[in-house]
């Protein structure tokens, strides 16, 4: 087993998307958020997404230094467009303008629309949190096929649509950082059991046929099974607000057919964030 270090591997993935076509502080910045990701147990949201990204360059469906657009400045309420760029640099800078939103005001609420994946939304959440902010964040996914099959459900109808809450840690004390997919386990964690050989534990896929399964390997075939709502029809009815919040309120587009079928991780994402 080849043993590479954090630091080494963030240097090889910094290379990797200068390549791809970034400039060298975006590549810095997508990297050192991967790498992160994998140093804080989280797996699914780390470098195995390099190739993907990378892929989707190369197929002009994201887009290289980019940043965030404002749209709409009503005071506390921000409308926000991604314009297709790395989520790892999106997201932190819709968060710097709503955490100064916030700081201002004491409330801002922000609406992100077409951006590349935005990673992991703990990320966000700790930004607002150290910031001394509590934050809600919804977020939808569309940009390709349906993965999660609503409550009672054979067949995906939408994505792992993530939901997140941040407070921040009190004198002496840790944050409180819930982050969370609103299906059993998050697409990527699949992939990870899938890369290791390993099945995956019970009630959190089935396949094509609708019946349950533990092998991963249903949701890389040409006809791909489902992964089942988090709590039942408690984590359908969150993916259903997340969706309706940060798909249709944001006008970044819902899992309507039409939408999963750009080859593309597309997310958008509603924050509610306060002093």
């Amino acid at each position: 087993m080849v043993v590479v270090g954090a630091e080494n591997l963030e240097c090889l993935i910094t290379t990797m998307f200068e390549r791809a076509g970034s400039d060298d502080e975006e590549a810095r910045k997508v990297s050192c958020n991967l790498v992160e990701a994998n140093l804080m147990g989280h797996d699914s949201h780390g470098v195995g997404l390099v190739p993907r990204y990378i892929e989707n360059c190369r197929n002009k469906v994201l887009t290289t230094n980019a940043h965030v657009s404002v749209e709409h400045d009503n005071g506390a309420i921000l409308q926000l467009h991604g314009n297709m760029g790395y989520g790892q640099v999106i997201g932190a800078e819709a968060m710097a303008l709503g955490i100064a939103r916030s700081l201002q005001l004491g409330v801002s609420i922000v609406g992100l629309r077409n951006s590349h994946h935005l990673g992991r939304i703990g990320a966000w959440g700790e930004m607002c949190a150290e910031a001394g902010l509590v934050s809600i964040h919804y977020v939808n996914v569309i940009g390709h096929p349906p993965l999660v099959a609503p409550y009672g459900g054979a067949e995906g109808r939408y994505a792992t649509n993530p939901y997140c809450t941040a407070i921040p840690a009190p004198p002496g004390g840790k944050s409180v950082i819930l982050d969370m997919a609103t299906s059993k386990v998050a697409m990527g964690k699949v992939r990870v059991a899938y890369n290791k050989g390993e099945e995956m534990a019970e009630d959190c896929l089935i396949n094509p046929n609708g019946a349950r399964t533990r092998d991963p390997g249903v949701m890389f075939r040409e006809t791909i099974g489902a992964l089942l709502p988090v709590g039942d029809h408690k984590g359908s009815g969150l993916a259903l607000v997340a969706e309706i919040l940060a798909g249709a309120l944001v006008n970044g587009g819902t899992c309507v057919p039409a939408n999963q079928s750009g080859g593309t991780i597309q997310n958008n994402m509603l924050s509610i964030i306060m002093d």
